[in-house]
C-alpha cells in the first residue's frame, strides 16, 4: 500500500486496550558528509552537516503536519526506510547497509525531538523497531513512529 503525504492515525479498540498513535511521514536522505565510511574533511563540514540535516527533519515534520496539535509521545517505536534510488545523482548519502543508515539517522532522530514529536531518545523512551534499504523508490527516508500511550 502506498500512501501520499504524512499520516497520523489514532486507534483505539475498546475501553480496556491502550489507544496506538501513528505518524508517518517523509524526511530528505542525509547529506553525504553524515556516511560512517571514510574521512569526510575537518570537523566543522560534518559539524554543520548533521546541524542542518537535524533542522530539516525539524522543519519537514512541522511542515507536514503544521495543522495538527500534538503533545509528544512519551513511549515509541521507530522504523525508518532509506529510499536511496537516485541518490548519488543528487549528491545525497544512500546507505548500502542498514549499519550505516542507522548512523546516518542520529541526526534525523535529533530533530524529531526538536520538533516535539517524542520526548527524548534515550533507550527508554525510543526503541529502533526496523531500519531497511529500499533501492527501488527515491530519494527520501520514510519515517514512522508508532506510539502506545
Amino acid at each position: 500500500m502506498t500512501t501520499h503525504g504524512p499520516i497520523d492515525r489514532h486507534r483505539t479498540a475498546g475501553t480496556m486496550l491502550p489507544t496506538i498513535r501513528v505518524v508517518e511521514f517523509q524526511v530528505p536522505l542525509p547529506p553525504r558528509e553524515l556516511s560512517s565510511n571514510g574521512a569526510h574533511g575537518h570537523w566543522s563540514t560534518t559539524s554543520k552537516a548533521r546541524k542542518d540535516y537535524r533542522s530539516d527533519t525539524m522543519l519537514s515534520y512541522i511542515d507536514s503536519f503544521h495543522r495538527l496539535a500534538h503533545s509528544p509521545m512519551v513511549r515509541a517505536k521507530l522504523s525508518l526506510v532509506f529510499c536511496t534510488k537516485g541518490s548519488r545523482k543528487v549528491g545525497l548519502y544512500g546507505p548500502q547497509d542498514e549499519a550505516n543508515a542507522v548512523y546516518a539517522a542520529k541526526s534525523l532522530i535529533d530533530g524529531l525531538v526538536d520538533a516535539g514529536l517524542i520526548e527524548g531518545d534515550d533507550h527508554k523512551r525510543l526503541t529502533l523497531e526496523s531500519c531497511r534499504i529500499d533501492n527501488t523508490r527515491g530519494p527520501f527516508v520514510r519515517v514512522r513512529l508508532e506510539s502506545t500511550e
